[in-house]
């Protein structure tokens, strides 16, 4: 089910009436979460102790990881909501840890560009989803705002940010956001509707993972069911319908059905007394009106001496062309019900012959 995101409601294609999107929620549509936000943020050690925007700072965390994840856009560095790691073995990492495993795909990553003079904008730097690596497509920007996408969506439960820089050595995150889609959605922007059977689909592509609606087939679901089929994944032919049906009931474009099919609005409904493919097959010993379901089990159950439900076969014990004949006296107490023959477990005690109806104690008199 597909869930409104905007402060003050949303219209029916979900975009917010006034007002804008809940906190850590972004997009035309609202549906671009920032799973960055309930991460736990960590660094290497801070050795900028000259820096003195952080050393005389009154922020309770100056320079700390967690100021990446505050939520507070911004490219301008400021030690109350930028963090600032130390430089470790000629690398500065930066790492956030989720609640559990997310799709990375999409990030934008603030640099504060003027935490000292001449500093440069961090190059040479990698993302890592746990231990694999995501190739970075950038966007530079001179407000030290990037835009990156990972060329294949990565899974994990971390992402780290390995950084150098030219001149001057400082590599200062204001804000980094991982972006996933809410179910539903999915695009860069999260701000395509899965037109999917359970609204379920890829966040980058739009894939449909359970199959199609009614009325439509294809990977992102959107192409209408060809001529002559209808339903989930235009799975199901409409060929009793004379002229087409609808794509997404079934329902018959005209009263008009193929030879042999008799009613229904999508012409499955045989004459009373038939059943099977075009209607051929008769419905047998059938009570009450005689009807059956299209599969042949009797609507009414069986005329006396047959077995439900398809009441074709005798009851047990009866035999005969008209079941009106009964089995001996079988171990079984039932009997081959064309020619009342006993099976192989043979007959009761006291009784002979294929079957089982010669009483061997009368022959044994006589004797």
């Amino acid at each position: 089910m597909l869930v409104c995101r905007c402060k003050d409601g949303c219209d029916e294609e979900f975009r917010c009436l006034t007002g804008g999107c809940l906190p850590g929620w972004s997009g035309n549509t609202c549906q671009r979460e920032n799973v960055a936000l309930d991460g736990q943020a960590t660094q290497t050690p801070s050795n900028f102790d000259e820096i003195t925007l952080c050393s005389s700072s009154e922020s309770t965390m100056p320079c700390e990881a967690a100021n990446a994840i505050d939520g507070i856009q911004s490219t301008t560095f400021n030690a109350s909501t930028c963090s600032l790691p130390g430089i470790l073995d000629d690398v500065m990492v930066w790492e956030v840890r989720f609640k559990q495993s997310v799709v990375v795909n999409w990030l934008d990553v603030y640099f504060g560009i003027d935490v000292l003079i001449n500093q440069s904008l961090p190059t040479d730097f990698l993302v890592f989803v746990d231990k694999h690596r995501c190739y970075m497509d950038i966007v530079r920007t001179s407000s030290g705002m990037y835009s990156i996408q990972c060329p294949e969506p990565v899974k994990g439960k971390t992402l780290s940010f390995h950084a150098k820089s030219t001149i001057v050595p400082i590599l200062s995150l204001c804000e980094i956001e991982i972006f996933k889609c809410a179910d539903g959605w999915y695009s860069e922007f999260c701000d395509k509707r899965c037109n999917c059977y359970g609204d379920i689909c890829d966040t980058v592509n739009g894939m449909c993972f359970y199959g199609c609606p009614n009325g439509y087939h294809g990977q992102d679901c959107l192409e209408p069911c060809s001529e002559g089929t209808w339903g989930l994944n235009c799975e199901t032919s409409c060929e009793n319908c004379a002229a087409g049906c609808d794509r997404f009931t079934g329902y018959c474009n005209t009263s008009d059905c193929e030879p042999f099919w008799y009613s229904g609005p999508r012409c499955d409904v045989c004459p009373p007394g038939y059943y099977g493919n075009n209607c051929t097959e008769l419905c047998r010993n059938c009570g009450g009106n005689g009807t059956c379901s299209i599969y042949g089990m009797c609507n009414d159950g069986c005329v006396p001496r047959y077995q439900e439900p398809f009441c074709r076969e005798c009851e047990t014990g009866k035999w005969g062309p008209m079941c009106d004949q009964t089995c001996g006296q079988c171990v079984t107490k039932s009997c081959d019900q064309t020619s009342g023959l006993c099976d192989e477990l043979g007959c009761r005690p006291n009784w002979k012959g294929g079957k089982c109806d010669g009483n061997a104690i009368f022959d044994v008199v006589l004797l």
